[in-house]
């Protein structure tokens, strides 16, 4: 409660298992930001850490095409998100550090925040 009672969180970033700690943390109402960046994230196969409701908060959600842990079919994010976009790039499991990916995660922020 000490983080939800007295921090405000603007943007919640997790990559890898960070990003599933981020949807259970926003899940289990331990932070509540007002957007949601994940970065390779994986689906929760654990049944005692399945997200109970979707997210209900916007979400940008990061894949690299050579990730071992990618599919094409990402259907599993409409189990957990109401409002998701995703960007995906040529890399693995990696935080990207391309320019043109920087872009469209600020483009998206600023959609999403104006």
């Amino acid at each position: 409660n000490y983080i939800r009672d007295y921090y405000h969180v603007d943007i919640l970033c997790g990559f890898s298992q960070g990003a599933i700690c981020a949807m259970i943390a926003v899940d289990k109402k331990v932070v509540l930001p007002q957007l949601l960046i994940l970065i390779s994230p994986v689906e929760i196969m654990d049944d005692e850490w399945k997200i109970k409701d979707k997210i209900d908060i916007p979400t940008l959600v990061i894949f690299g095409k050579r990730d071992l842990f990618y599919s094409d079919d990402t259907t599993w994010l409409n189990n957990y998100f109401t409002n998701y976009h995703i960007i995906t790039h040529q890399g693995g499991h990696i935080i990207p550090d391309s320019k043109v990916i920087g872009i469209q995660v600020m483009e998206w922020i600023y959609e999403m925040t104006k």
